[in-house]
């Protein structure tokens, strides 16, 4: 079970920055069930993607690059750049991670900022909505960091995912409050139409 983000845990073990796993495999791991399992949905089995921070970029290139067998790229608009450890600035805010030689999987990385004094992480899309960073990442059973789920549900409206309702990311689990009620407020400031509100303020 986790096969894929287990490979990217082990790689990203010692690196001495925060991280987690973002995306679609964050909220199988807050959930403690791989979706992708069974046999049928084998050849469905999504990429891992990961999170870390903005000021912790350098960081990620020198753990990288010692471990060799790296090649990391950028995202400008649609075109992909070799990243050189340059910094990188806002909007740039995705990295892709291959292995030259074929010898694990490659894998996303989203850079995540943060205030200045770098200690609350600050959603790129409206700056009012903040969490402490000591907040941002959980860590499950198995050791795997991964971003905590009401950020990852934020994070989720922005793309074709509106049709889902709340239900159906948490079915079988109910939200603390505090969960809850932080992501009725993110959304009412960033998407105050977004059809999970009705569920959530139910």
């Amino acid at each position: 079970m986790f096969d894929e983000v287990r490979i990217v845990s082990d790689i990203m073990g010692d690196y001495p920055g925060q991280w987690g796993v973002v995306g679609t495999w964050a909220l199988p791991l807050f959930r403690k069930q791989d979706p992708w399992s069974h046999p049928t949905m084998e050849t469905r089995r999504p990429e891992v993607d990961i999170a870390i921070l903005r000021h912790d970029q350098h960081l990620l290139y020198t753990y990288l690059h010692d471990l060799d067998g790296w090649d990391l790229h950028y995202k400008q608009g649609n075109r992909s750049i070799p990243w050189h450890n340059e910094h990188l600035e806002i909007p740039i805010c995705e990295l892709r991670a291959e292995a030259l030689l074929g010898h694990a999987p490659g894998f996303n990385i989203q850079i995540q900022d943060t205030d200045p004094d770098e200690t609350k992480w600050l959603y790129r899309k409206n700056a009012r909505v903040s969490l402490a960073l000591d907040h941002l990442f959980l860590t499950n059973e198995l050791g795997i960091p991964f971003m905590t789920p009401e950020v990852v549900l934020l994070h989720a409206t922005e793309n074709s995912y509106f049709w889902m309702t709340w239900d159906h990311y948490f079915s079988g689990y109910d939200p603390d409050r505090k969960r809850k009620s932080w992501l009725i407020t993110a959304l009412k400031w960033t998407d105050p139409d977004h059809p999970w509100l009705e569920d959530l303020i139910k």
